[in-house]
């Protein structure tokens, strides 16, 4: 049994995980890698068993493949319960406990088989050793009353508890029962109330039989009922009933059929007269189709003179003169305009020139200072310098003289400047007064220039679309006055002067609308006709077309038109009625050959079938008495008696029969009262009601005894079987405890704690506690060190392993099982896991410390088996 491959998804830490096992695996990753989630998730896809402790409840997806006797398996956390691998193991029927699974896995460094200071317990090596379980399970099952219970000669000592109270209850209850029969056969069996009942059972008897008679003669009745109601059916088969009504249904049609024969003779008047009219209507249609043809045509007359007048053109020339005014006032507003902005924008060019001067004047840098004040500023230094040079002060005046100098030199550069600026500003002066002159205002700054220049050129600018408009506005005025000539010339009319396109617009709308008028009367008229174009007729037929006439007789025809349908629906009618009265009287003359098998002449009918309804009425009394005689009987059909009891049934028999059984039954209960006493004691062992009579309650009574002598039966049965298992479990229990320590003593088991500890060979019991020998001294398992205790539980899980199943290697998954081991004895235990591998089993050992990893490393290179370090 080896695990092939190992896939995880999603984790805990783990995202993503494929891992194919060799023959000794070391699974490295420090911690929070998810070393505990891949050890969880091989925990829940291989077992079932609950009882993990610290579980994370990591949950993820994937699989385990494990290879079980050459197949493969495939388990996941989400595996159906009976396809894990303890129950798997349970099922084999191979006597293997499921609990060696946790034999073969250790979770976070818990190297303990079971909780508990000494990591594992009396009762799991029992499970693992021996057959032992098996027979603390049997005995468990028996009560400890049943253990302590005895066989002797007088019968079964037992304790009054558990399976012993109720042993004691239905034995008692047994001896109870056996007594209260033997008063019933003293006290009853040979008294009066025995005679009682037993004449009032022969007189049940009577009443049984009479209750037959009683039965019999409600079947009789009822056979008698069913002929009777053959009888009545046969004749309602027929339904004379039915016969009558059709009888009425002829005589009514026979009335109906003359009184339509009369309205067909009226209707056929109507119709010829009908004829006679729709021959005069068709000659007035004929006048009328002719009188349309006549309208059509001086309709087409008019139409084509009035296709000379076009409407859409007199509709085009009305619209040219309207567009050739109004382009014509706008083509004169435009001409006004332009002259305005003309004289608006006259100085434009000359303000252009103006602004450029003006602009160059205000750029120019000439100096606009008078410079004589430099040069009396040198002249007052001059004069300071003498008057220091007086008073003895050089160094102060040499300053003074120089500060003189500089001024002067000032005054010389300056003064061609302002020179310059002199003479423009006269040319400003020139340009200010020619601007009063043409503009009415005064010249002060470049704004005032700006202002008028801007005026000038906004005006300048649309003066110049306006005449690109008056150009447009000449070409469509032009336009439009050779299309107004055009279109008169098309109607008829040569007019060219302006003022007589009014005059001559209206002459040919007054004409067209005279001629529309007059095709519109004669469409009108032609419409009042109604005929269609297909149906004109150019000849005459001599005769004058007069439309109230015809009107008239088209008025007298939807009169009369009606008749025709009437007539067809009359004469159906009729066929109908003497269809229909042919009908009845075939069903009626039927109905008397089936019922009286001859034919029956028609004058007859009414009197024969009066006979047969008669007799039908008859037999139907006849039913309903015997029906009510059978209903006071109160007999159902499953109850009727077929065989005849031998008497007759008597109401008044049967009355006087129950009161006599009513006088007997007073008798029997004054003497029922004189063994009340006796009936509660029974009634409380049966459960019956005080009020049940003694024959059942006798009965009740035995059913009873049998019922109680069955319980006891089955509970003697129960207690001295379990007496014996008791006694040969514990015989085969003591030679048990006598394999477990051999086995214990087993170099299967005591070569593995001796190869994994160095010290320890074998373990023992005392009581409940397990004990562990070296070769010198015994100690309490629970009391070694924590290492130790390590070693031992790695050792026994390799030892019971073996043992159990039968040196067939397996698995073992390793979770830092040797964390608290100290240095030196990690490497004994490193290599009991090499030799293992070496002996076929799997191992897979997950840690997060690295001396165990180089322990590993270093141990391969001493084996020849195959080695994986797989790292998270």
């Amino acid at each position: 049994m080896k695990i092939k491959k190992i896939s995880i998804n999603e984790c805990g830490p783990i995202k993503k995980f494929n891992f194919e096992p060799s023959e000794i695996n070391l699974i490295y990753g420090k911690n929070g890698s998810g070393k505990s989630s891949v050890v969880e998730f091989i925990i829940k896809s291989l077992f079932n068993d609950k009882s993990w402790e610290n579980m994370k409840g990591y949950s993820g997806s994937g699989k385990i493949i494990i290879d079980i006797n050459g197949s493969d398996v495939e388990l996941t956390p989400q595996s159906p319960k009976k396809k894990k691998l303890d129950e798997m193991i349970e099922q084999s029927r191979k006597g293997l406990p499921s609990s060696l699974l946790k034999l073969m896995v250790v979770k976070e460094g818990e190297s303990n088989i079971v909780k508990g200071y000494s990591g594992i317990d009396k009762e799991l090596i029992k499970d693992m050793l021996s057959s032992r379980k098996i027979l603390d399970l049997i005995l468990n099952n028996l009560s400890q009353t049943v253990k302590n219970a005895r066989i002797e000669e007088s019968g079964i000592t037992i304790a009054n508890q558990g399976e012993g109270k109720e042993y004691h209850i239905q034995k008692k209850l047994l001896d109870d029962i056996n007594l209260l029969l033997e008063r019933v056969n003293n006290e009853y069996e040979d008294g009066i109330l025995n005679d009682l009942e037993k004449r009032k059972k022969k007189l049940d008897e009577r009443k049984n039989l009479l209750e037959k008679a009683r039965k019999y003669r409600a079947y009789i009745l009822s056979d008698e009922i069913k002929k009777l109601s053959e009888q009545e059916k046969e004749i309602s088969d027929y339904q004379p009933e039915s016969i009558r009504e059709l009888i009425r249904e002829l005589e009514l049609e026979e009335k109906n059929l003359k009184g339509i024969k009369i309205e067909i003779d009226a209707l056929n008047k109507k119709v010829e007269r009908l004829n006679d009219l729709k021959k005069l209507y068709e000659e007035q249609s004929l006048a009328k189709r002719h009188l349309a043809y006549t309208i059509f045509k001086e309709i087409e007359r008019i139409q084509s003179e009035l296709y000379k007048i076009d409407e859409d053109e007199i509709n085009k020339l009305e619209q040219n003169i309207s567009k050739y005014i109004d382009k014509k006032g706008e083509l004169e507003s435009k001409n006004n305009i332009s002259k305005e902005y003309s004289e608006k924008s006259k100085d434009l060019k000359w303000l252009e020139s103006l602004r450029e001067r003006y602009n160059n004047f205000l750029n120019d840098k000439s100096i606009s200072d008078n410079p004589k004040l430099y040069h009396t500023a040198f002249i007052f230094l001059l004069i300071v310098s003498l008057v220091l040079v007086f008073i003895s002060k050089p160094f102060i005046a040499s300053i003074t003289i120089v500060l003189g100098f500089i001024s002067e030199f000032i005054y010389v550069s300056r003064i061609k400047s302002y020179s310059n600026y002199y003479k423009k500003n006269e040319e400003l002066n020139q340009i200010k007064k020619e601007f009063k002159l043409r503009f009415s205002s005064d010249l002060n700054s470049i704004s005032d220039l700006d202002a008028i220049y801007n005026d000038e050129k906004k005006y300048f600018d649309q003066l110049e679309l306006i005449k690109n408009q008056i150009e447009s506005l000449n070409v469509e005025v032009k336009t439009l006055y050779n299309s107004i000539i055009d279109s008169f010339k098309k109607l008829g009319k040569d007019i060219k002067q302006e003022q007589e396109w009014g005059e001559a617009l209206s002459e040919i709308k007054k004409m067209k609308k005279e001629t529309d008028n007059a095709l519109a009367k004669l469409r009108e008229r032609l419409s009042r006709l109604d005929v269609d174009e297909n149906e004109y007729v150019s000849d005459s037929n001599g005769v004058e077309f007069k439309k109230d006439e015809m009107e008239k007789i088209l008025s007298e025809m939807e009169r009369l038109e009606p008749s025709v349908d009437e007539l067809e629906k009359k004469k159906i009618e009729h066929e109908k009625i003497c269809s229909n009265i042919s009908g009845i009287k075939k069903e009626i003359s039927n109905f008397f050959i089936k019922i009286k098998h001859s034919e029956i002449s028609e004058y007859e009918w009414k009197d024969c079938l009066d006979k047969i309804i008669s007799k039908k009425e008859s037999i139907k009394d006849e039913l309903n008495k015997k029906l009510g005689e059978l209903n006071g009987l109160g007999v159902d059909e499953i109850d009727y008696e077929k065989e005849n009891p031998g008497v007759d049934y008597s109401a008044y028999d049967v009355k006087s029969i129950e009161e006599e059984i009513k006088s007997i039954d007073d008798e029997i209960k004054k003497e029922d009262g004189k063994l009340k006493d006796l009936k509660l004691s029974v009634c409380r062992v049966t459960g019956d009601d005080i009020n049940v009579s003694w024959v059942a309650l006798i009965e009740h009574l035995y059913s009873k005894r049998k019922e109680v002598q069955k319980k006891l039966k089955d509970l003697e049965v129960i207690i001295i079987s379990g007496i014996l298992i008791n006694e040969t479990v514990n015989e085969i229990s003591m030679e048990e405890d006598e394999k477990i320590l051999e086995a214990l003593k087993s170099n299967d088991i005591s070569d593995y704690i001796y190869k994994t500890t160095g010290r320890y060979r074998s373990l023992s019991f005392e009581g409940d506690d397990i004990y562990i020998s070296d070769d010198y001294n015994r100690f309490p398992l629970k009391d070694i060190s924590t290492g130790a205790k390590e070693q031992v539980m790695i050792a026994l899980r390799i030892g019971f392993l073996n043992r159990l199943l039968k040196n067939s290697p397996a698995f073992l998954i390793l979770d830092d099982a040797f964390e608290h081991s100290d240095y030196d004895k990690r490497k004994l235990m490193v290599n009991t896991l090499f030799e293992l591998a070496k002996g076929g089993w799997q191992i897979i050992y997950l840690t997060m410390d690295d001396h165990i990893k180089k322990l590993f490393e270093e141990k391969k290179e001493n084996f020849d088996i195959s080695y994986k370090l797989e790292l998270l």
